[in-house]
């Protein structure tokens, strides 16, 4: 894999173990960028901890290795700030969802949004959604916010709701194990019982949510045992991609679907050092983290996937493992940006990617 204007901010593992910049803030996430560079994160990795209450709770921006750009507050409930349970980028549009502290009464979540145009901020001043249910999974096109929500997550219900802030939310579906969306469509893996420990999920795909169509399209459909379940899924107007991971005690190995939606092709990534986590699409281009589960001590290793043929005229894919101990990495148009971590560092760095994959 090769990049262009590569850039570096570095890091350590704090007391607690979470990576931290030098000055003891979160080092960003890259599951936060944006197609402009942007990494969106909230500013504190303590307001994860759903026992803690402050008066000062941010969503930030930060360009890898520059100052800081443009912040929002969480939302304010019952005299104290909610804190963040999700986060989801599409384009430069953010959403992300909020639950109130344990203690408050009744508890209850908030789903927001902002996006960036012409340097320029823009933030709904209500949430999206207020509800005493539970949000899990979430995505966002340039229009609309997509969710599930549940008293658990084995038992939720997809929702869609335009981002103006307009209208009630739209239920889409129930049983979705998966979830994503690019600017203009979004794909939920929706699972279905069968008879005899068997089961089916389908692809549903959701291409014109603004004009009103909440039953969407089913791309295909994949029959399994209760042994395995889709666990991630990435789409773009090149490819669209889910991975199948077993869910069984003792067994880790997993395998990665690319779709070629240009030439109607399809391509398969066996996964032996386990599970996908954060899977993107952008173009051609597929990325993802996977974890060795059954490893005595498990690690993250980021890969880079092309699905489609490259500017070079080579036809056929090509796989790339982020550069380094990459422990998470994320994809978003021609942007990159990944963790690298040599004990006791932390790196983050951010790139272009070039049109062709370097092949050793």
């Amino acid at each position: 894999m090769t990049s262009t204007s590569r850039q570096s901010r570095p890091g350590s593992l704090d007391d607690a173990g979470l990576p931290v910049t030098a000055n003891g803030e979160p080092l960003p996430e890259p599951r936060g960028l944006s197609v402009s560079g942007e990494i969106w994160h909230f500013d504190s990795a303590e307001l994860f901890d759903d026992n803690d209450e402050t008066d000062d709770a941010y969503i930030r921006s930060t360009w890898a290795g520059v100052h800081l750009r443009s912040s929002a507050s969480l939302t304010s409930y019952q005299d104290s700030r909610t804190f963040p349970t999700g986060l989801a980028v599409t384009g430069d549009r953010v959403v992300w969802s909020e639950y109130a502290a344990a203690d408050r009464s009744p508890r209850r979540s908030f789903l927001n949004t902002l996006s960036t145009s012409g340097g320029t901020l823009t933030v709904l001043a209500d949430p999206v959604i207020d509800t005493r249910e539970r949000l899990w999974l979430l995505t966002t096109t340039q229009d609309h916010a997509l969710w599930t929500a549940g008293d658990t997550y084995d038992d939720t219900r997809l929702f869609a709701k335009t981002l103006d802030g307009e209208g009630t939310p739209r239920e889409l579906a129930a049983g979705v194990t998966a979830l994503a969306a690019d600017d203009d469509e979004a794909v939920a893996a929706v699972l279905t019982p069968g008879a005899g420990g068997t089961r089916t999920t389908s692809l549903r795909l959701f291409d014109d949510l603004a004009g009103g169509d909440f039953t969407g399209t089913t791309l295909f459909e994949i029959e399994h045992d209760a042994s395995a379940e889709v666990t991630a899924v990435a789409v773009s107007d090149d490819v669209v991609a889910w991975a199948v991971t077993p869910v069984s005690a003792g067994s880790s190995a997993g395998t990665l679907y690319v779709l070629d939606r240009v030439s109607d092709g399809n391509s398969v990534v066996q996964l032996p050092d386990g599970v996908v986590d954060d899977l993107r699409a952008s173009g051609g281009l597929v990325s993802w983290t996977s974890t060795d589960t059954a490893a005595e001590n498990p690690a993250d290793s980021s890969y880079l996937y092309r699905a489609t043929p490259s500017a070079s005229g080579y036809e056929g894919p090509d796989l790339a493992r982020f550069p380094g101990n990459a422990t998470t990495a994320s994809l978003a148009g021609s942007r990159t940006a990944w963790l690298e971590s040599q004990s006791p560092g932390r790196w983050l760095v951010e790139g272009t990617v070039t049109p062709t994959l370097s092949r050793d």
